[in-house]
């Protein structure tokens, strides 16, 4: 059965990282996937990205901590993220949406996979363009402009890491 299955396309975007790791220069600087690093290879945070993390720190949807955050404080994410996407008073958020937090964008793909799987194997998914690779072969859908009714959709506010908002 596993003998049968065929893995997915190589990441164009990983490729920067082998080739980084590949070249022998004593001078390259690494500019690829992930975080931005110093000269000692430590990840950078940029400067704007710890004013931001100090002006949220007190914010009520985050909770005391930012590992773990209760099901109340997440709703209360969830539902501002909702409200964000569609706006306030949008007729999609009365009692017509669903949202989950989810660790990483791979992550958030797999769940939403299996919930789809499990619930509703007929509806469409829908990723953002573009997207990880690896993501698209968890649901190998692409996005439409006209998507039927009951479709699922991924949205994201952002997925370049050193922006302070990762999904």
């Amino acid at each position: 059965m596993v003998g049968s299955c065929s893995p997915c396309s190589k990441d164009p975007i990983t490729s920067v990282t082998e080739a980084f790791i590949a070249d022998t220069s004593p001078t390259k600087i690494y500019l690829g996937v992930g975080a931005c690093r110093d000269d000692e290879g430590k990840p950078v945070i940029l400067q704007c990205v710890r004013e931001t993390g100090a002006k949220i720190t007190g914010c009520d949807f985050l909770g005391t901590g930012r590992e773990s955050v209760s099901s109340a404080v997440s709703s209360k994410l969830v539902a501002g993220s909702v409200k964000s996407v569609n706006g306030k008073n949008s007729d999609v958020i009365k009692g017509r949406y669903a949202g989950i937090q989810a660790l990483s964008g791979t992550g958030d793909c797999s769940l939403f996979a299996e919930f789809q799987k499990h619930c509703c194997p007929e509806s469409p998914m829908y990723l953002p363009d573009p997207t990880w690779s690896k993501q698209v072969c968890l649901v190998s859908s692409v996005i439409s402009q006209n998507a039927p009714d009951c479709s699922f959709f991924i949205l994201r506010s952002c997925a370049h890491n050193p922006a302070g908002v990762l999904y």
